[in-house]
């Protein structure tokens, strides 16, 4: 695995801490955010999750855990503006535990649609474009919704390089299909964030 044929021991230890720092970060944020969701008019959507304290959790075990560590160094790098590839044999783990990853939290549309073939839920040459497979996401609950803008609110905050509401634009009804009411209803949750 590709973990141990790292440079150093010193760059391994670094990859780990800087993942646990950053996904409890991003956990955090995400709480945050849906604090302030039930503070507000989604508190009745917010009411019905069954477990938000479990967001992201599968990133701590395998087959996400070790994959997940390459990811976040992946964005890390991009942030710093530094070209960082893949080793050649982590990158189908990198699409496997992303794959496995939207495909097992109800926060991602892809959860929904129970006739994805799991190869059409990952963009192998760029995790963050769409698949080429319109996603059918109109069986989400509003608060699987509300969870999805709530992460994508923390990740581009944390990014700081796309808004919640460009993400959106580029991807509602482009990589995920939604209905009309669900559609109206990520803007107005996009809304709420952008006037906090």
């Amino acid at each position: 695995m590709s973990i141990l044929n790292l440079k150093s021991t010193q760059e391994l230890a670094d990859m780990i801490r800087y993942f646990s720092v950053r996904t409890n970060y991003h956990i955090g944020e995400v709480l945050n955010n849906w604090r302030y969701l039930l503070n507000s008019e989604f508190k009745d959507i917010c009411l019905q999750h069954p477990d938000i304290m479990n967001h992201d959790k599968s990133k701590f075990s395998e087959p996400e855990y070790t994959p997940y560590i390459y990811i976040g160094w992946y964005y890390k790098k991009k942030g710093e503006g530094v070209e960082y590839e893949y080793p050649e044999d982590m990158k189908q783990q990198v699409i496997d535990a992303s794959t496995h990853h939207v495909l097992n939290n109800p926060h991602h549309p892809e959860y929904w649609d129970k006739n994805l073939k799991p190869s059409d839920a990952i963009n192998d040459k760029d995790r963050d474009k769409p698949s080429g497979e319109l996603v059918d996401a109109t069986t989400m609950p509003e608060w699987a919704i509300a969870e999805m803008c709530a992460d994508w609110q923390s990740v581009a905050t944390e990014r700081g390089t796309t808004s919640t509401r460009e993400w959106a634009d580029n991807n509602v009804n482009v990589r995920w299909k939604f209905n009309e009411n669900q559609v109206d209803l990520i803007y107005n949750l996009i809304n709420f964030f952008e006037n906090l």
